[in-house]
């Protein structure tokens, strides 16, 4: 592990020379198996989708195929787990695990034995997934040396950075594991980190934004160590287990990031530990204090943007942000009036604290001194909002022990390590002190909660250590105040322009650039040291703003390929909509003019019906009334019966050819007639 005196900061060199001389001389070989064994526990997870104790029994049933014995005691197969693969199961694990291999028929247990099943363990070989890990943890460990190089002037080996990345990736991003895999108390992550760890932080943000590669593996790095972890919660299987009775209330500093006003890395990462905290069931709230405390941060931070040169006014992270944004002091008095409306669209609630009990009360006396000793406060006010806050969770939980996460009821929430190692220590202090701490780091809860549901927030992990690494390169309040000391007396000599001033004291270029000057020492600051600051911040800005440039032109291109592909299926899709409506109007005009047809051709033969029984009718009747005016005319005549007949033969062989004709003609007329009339009823019948 990294040494004091690297903790201390103490130089660079000294520090890792001073790693070889441990006492441990495995210690680097061991956190190299551990961190390829978290990437062999990744890529499993993502290949086979198993439960976490499936994931680490083929490494017990490697250790007990290749041990060449007729059967291995459970504590060789430990003690062959730590040297090969860096897993040092504690027993109540390693049982768990190895009743899981004796469920799956790898070997059975006998007297505290393992007997393998050759035939069962014939598949079990981890030699080349391992090789293939180790490899690519090797290419990962030179790109940090030729970075350190490249960009700092310093010279490490593979070896002398091994144990600075296992330091890192587990007490930074996953401080669970240190507790478990490592042996050690739990305790967060240090908030001071030495020269090399804060270089391994400083890698990995440079990853995360030009090396793809390289940063999946770093990834897959960190989900192995996460996965790992669930080996060591109360029930590794029970992903699902409710949290609908936590309540989680959240820090200023977690707030601050949920509002996007330091990074929009660390915005994304709080935002989606909210959203996968409230998918699980727990409520997230804030104290009305704490709200408080966040408005009032923002208040007095405003100011500092009002003129170009902030002489006497707060410059923070936050003020550097909201200044490289382009914001006034107005934009951000404005976001401080809807913090509360802006919180609640997140589905975060604020609430007021329990009010004070005899029973439940604290040393609160006691609790400051333990916070400011170990935190070291500047503002007394500060240290009071965490005194309220620490209490109230106490008087939430009704002053019990909690063992699990899940019925522990209340827990706060925050990023300063300080804060979380304070309230452990004055906890445990008191009687019925919580087994589960009052407060915790949001990293810490996050591991936890993606655990349950790794699927509900894939890219938790890697969002989450990218913006842990970004807070870690943030310089303390004691080096940024000595900065601007010696800011301002550069520009008092006249070493800077007034637009470089302000470029030092706002940017956050500039932030990021005394860090990587400095490496968060005080003593390396020096009034030379400006120039090389603002050459880092200047580069830093012309980079960034390259990317941005280029960022956009790619995004502008991107749309520009969107729109015309949208073009050419909208013109498909109207050439296939036009087509298929000829073809439908087609299809309904045939359909049209054959009802039509069917219309005319049923008229007509009713109408052509109907006209010659009214022709038939007229007929007769115009005949009988021949015969009739025939009879009467030879009646008068008097000239017998022959003559009768003779006259009507005579009358209808005159008249039969015009009778005819005027038959049928009326006969036709009629027809016409009754087809209008048969084809207006068919068309009220129908609704045309």
């Amino acid at each position: 592990m990294t040494s004091p005196a690297a903790r201390n900061g103490a130089p660079l060199e000294q520090a890792v020379s001073g790693a070889g001389a441990s006492g441990q001389p495995k210690a680097e070989e061991r956190g190299r198996a551990l961190l390829v064994s978290f990437a062999m526990l990744q890529v499993r997870w993502d290949n086979q989708n198993s439960s976490y104790i499936d994931n680490f029994v083929p490494f017990v049933a490697h250790c007990v195929k290749t041990s060449g014995v007729r059967a291995i005691a459970t504590q060789e197969v430990q003690n062959q787990l730590q040297s090969r693969f860096g897993l040092a199961l504690p027993q109540y694990a390693l049982n768990t695990v190895i009743k899981r291999g004796v469920r799956q028929g790898l070997f059975r247990l006998e007297n505290h034995m393992l007997v393998p099943d050759e035939e069962a363990l014939e598949g079990t070989n981890l030699e080349p997934a391992q090789q293939r890990a180790q490899r690519a943890y090797a290419q990962l460990l030179q790109k940090f040396v030729d970075f350190a190089k490249a960009k700092h002037g310093r010279q490490f080996t593979e070896d002398q950075v091994d144990d600075a990345f296992l330091t890192y990736v587990t007490d930074r991003a996953i401080p669970i594991v240190r507790a478990t895999l490592l042996g050690e108390g739990y305790q967060p992550h240090p908030a001071n980190l030495g020269d090399l760890e804060l270089l391994v932080a400083n890698f990995i943000v440079h990853l995360s934004r030009t090396d793809v590669e390289g940063f999946n593996l770093l990834d897959m790095i960190v989900r192995g160590c996460m996965l790992a972890t669930a080996l060591y919660l109360p029930d590794p299987n029970d992903r699902a287990r409710a949290v609908t009775d936590l309540t989680v209330y959240v820090d200023t500093p977690v707030l601050i990031d949920i509002l996007g006003l330091t990074d929009d890395v660390r915005r994304d990462a709080a935002c989606e530990l909210v959203k996968l905290l409230q998918d699980l069931g727990a409520r997230v709230r804030c104290f009305s204090h704490t709200l408080q405390e966040t408005e009032n941060l923002l208040y007095a931070s405003a100011p500092a943007l009002a003129t170009t040169v902030a002489d006497g006014h707060t410059v923070n992270e936050v003020v550097s942000y909201a200044a490289s944004r382009g914001w006034g002091r107005t934009q951000l008095e404005l976001k401080a009036a809807q913090v509360e409306k802006d919180l609640q669209a997140l589905g975060i609630s604020i609430g007021d604290a329990p009010d004070y009990r005899v029973r439940l009360s604290l040393d609160e006396r006691r609790l400051e001194e333990v916070l400011q000793n170990v935190v070291g406060y500047v503002r007394p006010e500060t240290r009071l909002y965490d005194v309220r806050s620490l209490t109230a969770i106490w008087r939430l939980r009704e002053g019990r022990s909690k063992r699990h996460l899940e019925s522990a009821r209340a827990i706060f929430v925050t990023s300063n390590a300080r804060l979380v190692r304070a309230s452990i220590q004055f906890f445990e202090e008191t009687p019925n002190g919580s087994q589960v701490p009052v407060a915790t780091l949001a990293s810490e809860l996050g591991t936890v909660a993606w655990l349950k549901r790794p699927m509900a927030a894939p890219d938790l992990p890697k969002r989450q250590l990218v913006a842990d690494c970004i807070a870690a390169l943030e310089p303390g309040n004691l080096l940024w105040e000595r900065f601007l000391e010696v800011v301002d007396q550069a520009r008092a000599d006249g070493g800077v322009s007034e637009e470089d001033y302000a470029t030092l004291r706002y940017t956050v270029s500039a932030r990021r650039a005394l860090m990587e000057e400095t490496l968060g020492h005080e003593d390396a600051l020096v009034v030379g040291s400006v120039a090389d600051i603002l050459r880092r911040a200047r580069e830093t800005m012309t980079r960034e703003a390259q990317e941005r440039v280029k960022t956009e032109a790619l995004r502008r291109r991107e749309a520009e390929v969107r729109a015309d592909e949208e073009s050419r299926r909208a013109e498909l899709a109207e050439t296939v909509l036009s087509a298929e409506r000829g073809a439908h109007e087609k299809a309904l005009q045939s359909s049209e003019q054959a009802h039509k047809d069917e219309l005319a051709r049923r008229i007509s033969n009713k109408a052509h019906r109907k006209a010659l029984r009214i022709a038939k009718v007229i007929y007769v009747i115009l005949a009988m009334v021949i015969i009739g005016g025939a009879v009467a005319g030879a009646g008068l005549i008097g000239g017998g019966l022959a003559t009768f007949f003779v006259l009507v033969a005579a009358v209808l062989n005159t008249r039969q050819s015009l009778v005819n004709s005027s038959l049928w003609e009326f006969a036709s007329r009629g027809r016409r007639h009754l087809e209008k009339r048969f084809e207006e009823h068919e068309r009220r019948s129908l609704g045309l």
